[in-house]
């Protein structure tokens, strides 16, 4: 799938937010339905709500408002683009999930989410230093960033712990 033409705007930023967000929340399930152990089962399930809460959030971001969103803004670009990898690298994981069946293999996928992970805090305090003046949609992008501090975090975790 090609992104097209992106408009260098925060919608464009949100929008792919949005889908790696969804897209994380997918494979977090998969991961969950594939792992044996009750206590990665939990833990996947937990970063397929928080994910799926995520987007949701996102798209009430998106909502907040729309024109100011549209002044289309040349630093945006390199921002897109990393959202953009980050995008189709969770797409691609989770098509690679199909034909995963090894605990090792779980991990490796893990790892790579790990980098994700990081593109999206880096995107989040991108955003929110250009809404360092809106207080409400700071506490959105406050709470975004300590939620995937927090993942990164239990990422680690279940990589160490699963070696």
């Amino acid at each position: 799938m090609s992104l097209g033409r992106i408009e260098h705007n925060i919608m464009a930023v949100l929008e792919l937010l949005m889908g790696v967000e969804e897209n994380l929340s997918m494979l977090y399930s998969r991961l969950r339905f594939l792992s044996k152990d009750p206590r990665h089962k939990m833990i996947f399930g937990y970063l397929s709500m928080e994910s799926l809460s995520h987007r949701i959030f996102l798209e009430e971001l998106l909502e907040h408002n729309l024109d100011k969103y549209k002044t289309s803004l040349e630093e945006f670009k390199d921002i897109i683009e990393v959202i953009g990898r980050s995008f189709r690298d969770v797409r691609d994981l989770y098509i690679r999930s199909f034909e995963t069946y090894e605990l090792r293999e779980l991990i490796e996928i893990a790892m790579k989410l790990e980098n994700i992970i990081k593109d999206l805090l880096a995107t989040y305090s991108v955003l929110q230093e250009f809404h360092k003046d809106d207080e409400e949609v700071l506490k959105i992008l406050n709470l975004l960033t300590e939620d995937s501090s927090r993942h990164l975090d239990m990422l680690r975790s279940f990589v160490s712990n699963s070696k």
